[in-house]
């Protein structure tokens, strides 16, 4: 017979801070994310090279405004995905609050699909517009 073992609050920390680590390293790297350094450097050299008129055009800027609306989004969504697994985690053999963690993680993880067929189609209309 296997005995079920509950995590302590200081096991369920301690899992939370690596898992949370791990986000924080391997995410930049997943998304092909840049520093901060490589956006401080490029408004630098537009702000060098700007004469007043804008080389931007508004449908490239309405693109990437959204493109960084869909980024935020989806930062949302893990965070929900995070937030159910840890309600999930912390149910403690609580019924209502397992299935209240599942439907949160389902919902996050239907969100993040249809985030990511947007950004596919974001990214599609933002190569069509640097064509032309």
């Amino acid at each position: 017979m296997a005995q079920h073992r509950q995590l302590t609050s200081v096991q369920i920390l301690v899992l939370s801070a690596w898992f949370l680590l791990l986000s924080i390293v391997f995410t930049p790297h997943l998304t092909h994310a840049y520093s901060i350094n490589d956006g401080w450097n490029a408004v630098g050299s537009v702000a060098a090279t700007n004469t007043g008129s804008s080389s931007v055009s508004l449908s490239a800027f309405i693109l990437n405004v959204l493109k960084v609306a869909l980024g935020l989004v989806g930062i949302i969504a893990v965070a929900a995905v995070i937030y159910g697994g840890f309600t999930y985690i912390t149910s403690f053999g609580n019924e209502d609050r397992a299935k209240t963690a599942k439907q949160i993680i389902l919902y996050a993880i239907i969100g993040l699909i249809i985030i990511g067929g947007a950004a596919i189609v974001v990214n599609l209309l933002i190569t069509e517009v640097v064509k032309k």
